[in-house]
């Protein structure tokens, strides 16, 4: 996933860029593997047998005092630690461009350690208050996101969209002035070939992360593995089909990166519910998704807030849209299936379900959504006020590449050559 993610920045970024976020990907990766043993695990999935915490963990902490059973705790770490892995880089597509890579990775630490793991512990652990998978959960039977719709991507949606709202366009984004990388309202630089590679790669992950939600292997898994990869499927299908046509009649193009958009929206909106779902229900929960990206994306513009990978529109949206649909169409012999025969009474409401499922979902909807925003405002706003949130007039302008990393584009050479242009480290002209 993390090789997809890259890929698809480096084709929707500013080619100045690019490298500088490349290495925030890398570093996103291995920062939140040290957030999430020292402390992230622990707050997600430390439990004690006689001391029941529904608002977080305590015990685990570095991986320590983990039993040795079937429950297999350090395959657990990993799997989850790439879901926390996953939420963050969603964030970096928010503020892509313009936040300063110390701060980003900060914050890259405070979601691996706090603001990912208490709605991990919340909605997935044995002992949270919204588990279906706590047996003496106050709210009886709890609310289901199966694969992460909302603890992983509406959380890294929201924190995205905040930081975006928070840092600000990039330069020239909104003006019409023409900088080499731009034009009024929209931002047309991406590589076709780099953008449509991360989406294989992450359709490809995609598959990983759904199936590998199931933890089991048995005939029994078999076959609720080949439901998550059909629906999985029709869902990215039925995410592409009105945002690439009503984007076709209202422009008339046909343009690749609302069509990658619209599969990755269809995904993201079938992630709470894929295992408990039908095949007609997974395609138009996707169709429905893919509507929802294209039209916050457009609503977004209006308002000028820059985000330039749609992380509002794919992942806030269509993650909050997938518990939703989770509470419409999940079966009720499949959510039996998963959760025990204690579940008889919750499942789908548009099944005849009795509707405490939807209404469960959006709670925890309203809960991660609101609890995402309150940190991601505050760390934000506190680095813009104190001034080390936003990279500077001057790296924006020549690009975050040459001044950081000294890596330069043959248009950028041509530019430079014959001036000097000198930067807080060194001056440009040394490295023509």
């Amino acid at each position: 996933m993390q090789l997809g993610f890259a890929f698809l920045e480096a084709g929707n970024l500013r080619i100045k860029h690019v490298t500088n976020m490349l290495m925030k990907v890398v570093l996103d990766g291995l920062l939140a593997a040290l957030g999430w043993w020292a402390l992230g695990f622990a707050f997600a999935f430390g439990e004690r047998v006689n001391h029941r915490n529904g608002f977080i963990g305590t015990t685990y902490f570095f991986t320590t005092e983990m039993p040795e059973n079937n429950d297999l705790p350090e395959l657990r770490w990993f799997f989850y630690w790439t879901l926390c892995t996953a939420s963050t880089t969603i964030v970096s597509g928010g503020v892509a461009g313009r936040a300063k890579i110390q701060t980003y990775l900060g914050f890259t630490l405070l979601m691996s350690m706090w603001v990912f793991a208490l709605p991990c512990h919340w909605l997935w652990s044995g002992d949270g208050w919204l588990s279906a998978n706590n047996p003496d959960s106050a709210l009886s039977k709890g609310a289901i996101d199966f694969a992460g719709g909302c603890v992983v991507h509406l959380l890294g949606g929201i924190s995205g969209l905040v930081g975006a709202v928070v840092i600000g366009p990039q330069e020239n984004r909104f003006t019409g002035q023409w900088d080499g990388a731009g034009e009024k309202g929209k931002i047309n630089v991406y590589r076709s070939m780099w953008t449509a590679f991360g989406t294989f790669l992450l359709w490809f992950g995609w598959y990983g992360f759904n199936l590998g939600s199931l933890f089991r292997i048995s005939s029994q898994a078999g076959y609720l593995a080949g439901k998550i990869g059909l629906n999985t499927t029709l869902a990215g299908a039925g995410g592409s089909v009105l945002p690439l046509l009503v984007n076709r009649y209202l422009y008339k193009s046909w343009d690749l990166n609302v069509l990658l958009n619209g599969i990755l929206a269809g995904f993201v909106s079938v992630t709470s519910c894929c295992v408990f779902i039908n095949s007609w229900a997974a395609f138009l929960t996707g169709v429905i998704g893919g509507a929802t990206y294209y039209g916050i994306s457009h609503f977004l513009l209006r308002l000028k807030v820059d985000d330039p990978l749609n992380a509002a529109g794919i992942h806030a949206a269509c993650g909050s849209w997938s518990m939703i649909s989770c509470g419409f169409f999940a079966r009720q012999d499949l959510v039996v299936l998963i959760h025990g025969p204690s579940f008889s009474e919750h499942y789908g409401a548009f099944l005849g379900g009795n509707g405490k499922l939807l209404g469960l979902n959006c709670l925890a909807v309203v809960t991660v959504a609101s609890w995402s925003f309150l940190w991601s405002l505050l760390y934000f706003g506190l680095t813009k006020w104190f001034g080390v949130l936003r990279i500077s007039a001057e790296e924006e302008r020549y690009g975050l590449d040459v001044i950081h990393h000294m890596h330069m584009t043959t248009m950028q050479r041509n530019v430079f050559r014959g001036g000097s242009v000198v930067t807080s480290s060194y001056s440009i002209s040394s490295i023509q």
